[in-house]
């Protein structure tokens, strides 16, 4: 699979949006204590970037072989809903362990869609818990590059042992999604192929 990911700093974390412009995440009252940090992974789908867009938009059902931590006993997401698309709008993402509310921040048609956490009943969130997300599309040759940021807040120490093991976690969810996002586009291009259809 054509997946990169790596983990960003942490607390006071900068990422670069799309415009080059920079976003600053800073401890919040809702996440006093903890300690912030972004994992980022990324994608080459073999799709335009319109129809990447729609896949990550309505991610109706998630399967498919697990990767190693989610067969552990990770939670495991099984689909998202998205209630409205556009700022201000609702999406609630369901996993085999409960669910975590959001709200969308950014809708950037085809370019950008980012989420903020407003709700979560997954296990162990007084330790970690995802703070917000972001998709970022970009046309390449051949297809589009997808770009999944994920914001986490951790209470866990010691840092030099949890670290690795939050950002294979993150990651771990990331490629499941992507594997699906992955799968889609293939029996799309099945689809499209097919005589009469």
């Amino acid at each position: 699979m054509d997946l990169r990911s790596g983990f960003l700093s942490n607390n006071n974390v900068s990422r670069p949006s799309p415009a080059g412009q920079t976003m600053q995440l800073k401890h919040s009252n809702g996440f006093r204590g903890m300690l912030l940090g972004v994992v980022a992974s990324e994608i080459l789908l073999p799709v335009l970037s319109e129809r990447a867009w729609e896949l990550v938009a309505a991610m109706d059902r998630l399967d498919g072989p697990r990767p190693f931590l989610l067969r552990a006993g990770l939670p495991v997401p099984n689909r998202c809903e998205l209630r409205s698309s556009s700022v201000g709008g609702e999406r609630v993402c369901y996993f085999d362990q409960g669910a975590i509310e959001q709200e969308v921040t950014t809708w950037q048609h085809p370019s950008k869609m980012a989420f903020r956490v407003t709700g979560n009943t997954l296990p162990g969130r007084r330790w970690l818990t995802f703070i917000d997300a972001d998709y970022e599309f970009a046309s390449v040759d051949g297809g589009t590059r997808v770009v999944r940021h994920t914001t986490i807040g951790t209470r866990l120490y010691p840092r030099w042992y949890w670290r690795p093991l939050e950002r294979w976690g993150v990651t771990s969810e990331h490629a499941y999604v992507f594997a699906n996002l992955k799968r889609w586009c293939a029996q799309g291009a099945r689809t499209d192929s097919e005589p009469g259809i």
